[in-house]
């Protein structure tokens, strides 16, 4: 008989940073759930606005071309941009979804 153990990377310490919600997923690895201001892996980043597209300071609007996909939220940056994905979609741009083989282990 064969069993198979998933790591938990969320029982114990949390990953997650600054408030960050930690998710295991079936595969065994874990992703988190930031809170509105933060981004990453494990939510260390924090959101700077820098303004819009061509204003009197140069600053771009890397949002303007709408990269977020599957109703993800677009975020500009001060020299690139970070979508902030709605459930179960994933990714730079919300183009991965989380599928059969990988799920919330709850």
């Amino acid at each position: 008989m064969i069993i198979n153990r998933i790591n938990d990377q969320c029982s114990g310490a949390n990953p997650c940073k600054n408030g960050g919600t930690c998710k295991t997923l079936s595969s065994g690895r874990f992703y988190c759930s930031c809170p509105q201001d933060y981004y990453g892996k494990t939510c260390d980043n924090k959101f700077m606005l820098t303004g819009s597209a061509n204003n009197d300071r140069g600053y771009t609007d890397h949002c303007a071309k709408s990269p977020c996909y599957n109703g993800g939220k677009c975020v500009g940056l001060r020299t690139t941009y970070y979508c902030k994905c709605k459930s179960p979609y994933y990714g730079m741009n919300c183009d991965k979804e989380l599928g059969k083989s990988e799920a919330i282990v709850e």
